[in-house]
């Protein structure tokens, strides 16, 4: 695992609160990408996936 910074994420809830989506800010990802030598693809992915798997 590359760990390379800190990024935002956006998220969609529904009107009781509840998260629907989630999706790192791109600028954030590549910065992380240029980094890690990770595409920025990759990076998005592993940070929607740590959010969901952590945080949600």
């Amino acid at each position: 695992m590359v760990r390379s910074g800190m990024a935002a994420v956006k998220t969609v809830t529904d009107e009781d609160g509840c998260i629907l989506a989630i999706s790192a800010e791109f600028e954030d990802a590549k910065t992380i990408a240029q980094k890690s030598g990770v595409p920025v693809r990759e990076v998005m992915c592993r940070i929607v996936d740590r959010v969901w798997t952590n945080f949600v």
